[in-house]
């Protein structure tokens, strides 16, 4: 897992800045997350967290299961860190390969999945 430290000079809101490190974890372990997202559950794959432009931390996942009104479809989501509640690091495990992996360019990575992992040999990578 590839860390980056956080910016000194742009502390995160002590919300967010208290679920980097399970997600850290999670990110590290390959292990699929649960929250709540906009009053919605969300179980989803993480694989990145990283930085907005406007220094708001996100999750880039593989969301496989939710409900709600909005994006229950599988596939890949950014999430707001600051806008999750009920976080859960599940014993869940995933294999942190799947298909259209893209992590934006220029971006602040915080942690990610290491790219021998996403890229391994199931045919499952980008």
């Amino acid at each position: 897992m590839r860390q980056v430290p956080a910016r000194l000079q742009s502390p995160l809101p002590r919300t967010a800045e208290m679920e980097l490190p399970p997600l850290c974890m999670a990110i590290d372990q390959r292990r699929v997350v649960q929250f709540t997202y906009h009053g919605s559950l969300r179980v989803v794959e993480a694989f990145a967290l990283w930085r907005s432009s406007a220094g708001a931390p996100m999750l880039l996942g593989w969301q496989h299961e939710g409900s709600g009104d909005s994006q229950v479809e599988p596939g890949w989501r950014d999430y707001r860190i600051g806008e999750m509640t009920k976080l859960t690091v599940t014993e869940v495990a995933h294999s942190g390969r799947r298909l259209g992996y893209r992590l934006r360019r220029g971006v602040e990575v915080i942690c990610e999945l290491d790219q021998d992992t996403r890229r391994g040999g199931d045919g499952e990578s980008d």
